[in-house]
């Protein structure tokens, strides 16, 4: 039996045990003879159902003890050892790559899909769709690790080397591995063997992860150490830059110090605010870097009780008031992903509103921001009403060609379209919008660079619209969400790579658009993969991503034309229904 702390109401620690039930046939996601049930000190009693890996995940002190045992360190010393040995290499991109993607603990996407059995909507099953889209980045020279069965059906698919590994009930890959190394150092097991013999048979190979976290580093630095390799080369940024920068909080000052600046900030223009505030970010106290944001704070969640952080939680909101004549606001957790925990468009005058807020966030464990509330320039493109909400991103430690425009339903990410500045008007980016923020990105990485920092790989999602308040009727561009790590747009922009591999085109100059999708229990991925790439012909190419039953998926589309591009994923996406593969 399992067991697992997780933050809950009141700020106390409520536990549950994970007790195995077995069924009379197997169950259809796993493929196993068992279920989990979360049986919390309440007694409540929750059935982990419709997910391809089990419930488990390791505590602290048991992530500590692995890596002393496995490494001979205590876990307080192993970012040094990993920013040693774990080298991030802008020149591994054309190298065999040994890749294992999973969802991490830093994003708390287990919490979250816990958060959505409880209370809905449907999961995600985050760490399943990671690990089953990695599939689609691999190379016939590469070599997949993962568990699941979408993760099979997909490598079975795309025709490539693979090893699957055991741990199915374990929710994180990076978990499973570690107690696959522990074995290993009672019994050889044949998995770590051949990703050894891997790694010694090819001089030069990269390690594509999702993310570096902890867990991730404790066993690459086992890995290349039983190896007998000098360095280990990764395609993400170092443990120094992935634990201190992957998150929102680096955008704004605090609300302690943005309130020390009242007396400095007397009768300035709410312009001369904002540049001031903005240098009291923490992109700024540690870098020295500003860039375009919008009016917002920190509210710190370390070491604050409850009533201290929904304190904090109301100060910012009357700053947003008085400093800048606002009447709406964003309240986001700084270290979640896809859209999670994001409450938008709220009436900062209604404080108990905020306050039963404030409280129900304090409770995750994370910073949050109070934001202003943007409202998106919206176009509308191939019969799509579309918001101005462009990224742009880092790949390789370099920056990356062109803006991917976000859709959106809601606050969740939906898929990205490939633009370029030949046709950013058409999407709501104006030349002047674009360069601000082709040079924001380029001064984020020239600061990384400039301070030994190894950044390699991020986005930033930025905001086009008009907040109104003592700014009335200007359109602000601004960035809004640092992801300072793998996102989701990299699907997008392989997609684009294989296009050309695959000489449809062998330029530059054609779109491409990834959309988002729920696939049913029928939807798996040969089947939608039949459907897609049908469509595909000397004006078009379209293929399926990924595809996880019941969970998520991934179609995208490309054409030389960017308004016939989301005409045929349209097109595509309502035949798709149609067929009930998706819903």
């Amino acid at each position: 039996m399992g067991s697992h702390k997780n933050e809950e109401k009141k700020g106390e620690y409520l536990m549950f045990q994970c007790e195995k039930i077995f069924l009379e046939q197997l169950e259809p996601t796993t493929s196993l003879e068992y279920q989990w049930d979360l049986v919390f000190d309440d007694e409540r009693r929750v059935r982990w159902k419709g997910f391809y890996t089990g419930p488990l995940t390791l505590t602290t002190e048991e992530i500590a003890a692995l890596c002393l045992k496995l490494l001979g360190i205590d876990i307080t010393e192993l970012q040094k050892v990993a920013s040693q040995e774990l080298q991030p290499t802008p020149l591994g991109k054309n190298w065999p790559a040994l890749i294992m993607h999973s969802q991490t603990p830093d994003v708390k996407s287990f919490e979250q899909d816990l958060l959505d059995l409880m209370n809905g909507p449907t999961p995600l099953d985050h760490t399943t769709y990671a690990e089953a889209r990695s599939a689609y980045f691999a190379r016939q020279q590469d070599l997949a690790i993962g568990r699941t069965n979408p993760w099979k059906t997909a490598v079975e698919l795309e025709k490539i080397n693979a090893i699957e590994i055991p741990g199915i009930d374990y929710y994180y890959l990076s978990h499973a591995l570690l107690l696959l190394a522990e074995e290993h150092l009672i019994s050889p097991s044949l998995e770590i063997n051949q990703i050894l013999e891997f790694l010694r048979s090819n001089e030069y190979t990269i390690v594509r992860v999702y993310n570096l976290e902890k867990e991730m580093q404790i066993f690459l630095i086992w890995l290349k150490r039983l190896a007998n390799l000098e360095n280990l080369s990764i395609d993400t940024n170092t443990p120094d830059v992935a634990q201190s920068w992957n998150r929102k909080s680096i955008l704004y000052p605090t609300v302690r110090d943005a309130l020390a600046l009242e007396t400095i900030l007397l009768n300035h223009s709410p312009r001369h605010i904002l540049e001031v505030e903005s240098r009291f970010s923490l992109l700024y106290k540690e870098l020295n870097l500003t860039i375009p944001v919008l009016p917002g704070y920190t509210i710190e969640r370390s070491g604050e009780d409850i009533d201290s952080f929904v304190q904090q939680t109301i100060q910012a909101t009357r700053l947003l008031k008085t400093r800048y004549g606002l009447e709406r606001a964003c309240l986001k957790a700084s270290e979640a992903a896809d859209g999670a925990r994001i409450f938008a468009g709220l009436d900062i005058r209604d404080e108990l509103k905020i306050e039963d807020l404030a409280k129900d966030a304090y409770q995750h464990g994370d910073d949050y921001l109070l934001e202003a509330h943007i409202e998106y320039l919206q176009v509308n493109v191939g019969g799509q009403m579309l918001k101005t909400t462009p990224s742009a991103h880092i790949r390789w430690g370099e920056v990356a060609e062109g803006l991917t425009l976000q859709m959106t339903q809601g606050t969740s990410w939906k898929g990205n379209i490939y633009i370029n500045e030949a046709v950013g008007d058409l999407f709501g980016v104006s030349k002047a919008h674009y360069q601000i923020i082709a040079e924001t990105m380029n001064d984020f990485l020239c600061t990384f660079q400039s301070k030994n920092l190894g950044l390699m790989i991020a986005g930033f999602d930025f905001a086009i619209g008009r907040i109104g308040g003592v700014f009335e009727d200007e359109v602000l561009v601004a960035a809004q969400d640092p992801n300072v790590s793998f996102n989701g747009a990299e699907c997008l922009r392989i997609f684009r790579e294989k296009v050309k591999e695959h000489h449809l085109w062998t330029d530059d100059h054609f779109y491409a658009v990834t959309r988002v999708i729920r696939p049913t229990l029928q939807g798996t991925l040969p089947v939608i993969r039949q459907i897609t790439d049908v469509i595909t012909d000397t004006e078009t190419y379209a293929t399926t991503i990924a595809s996880i039953p019941g969970c998520w998926g991934m179609i995208a589309v490309a054409n030389r034309d960017p308004e016939e591009v989301l005409k045929k994923l349209s097109s595509l996406y309502d035949s798709l229904i149609r067929q009930n593969l998706i819903t």
